[in-house]
């Protein structure tokens, strides 16, 4: 099952390296990730949470409004662009723990 969980999941990288995403799946995303950012600025935990790991990635903290800028500059031409700077095929490394053979059949 592992082998085919990874032939799978190459399948799907070179699909996405060659043909990109559609402007439709982009949007989805794109809609899903703004509906979070407005859950997690309402939540004190999440928030600081939030602003941590920016202060510790960047050194400075982002605003909720900033976060939100960065998912609308998000285009399938800037997935593309970083697909390219940055490929996901090719020679690569999975680490997995636990019997490769599992669950049983």
């Amino acid at each position: 099952r592992c082998e085919e969980m990874l032939e799978a999941l190459d399948e799907q990288t070179r699909a996405v390296a060659e043909g990109g995403f559609t402007a439709e799946e982009v949007q989805r995303v794109k809609n899903r990730r703004r509906t979070q950012l407005a859950l997690e600025a309402e939540n004190p935990r999440t928030r600081l949470m939030q602003m941590l790991d920016d202060l510790e990635a960047t050194g400075y903290v982002r605003t909720v409004e900033a976060r939100l800028a960065a998912v609308e500059a998000v285009s399938a031409k800037t997935i593309a662009d970083y697909l390219k700077r940055y490929p996901i095929t090719g020679d690569g490394l999975l680490l997995s723990c636990g019997p490769r053979d599992w669950p049983p059949t």
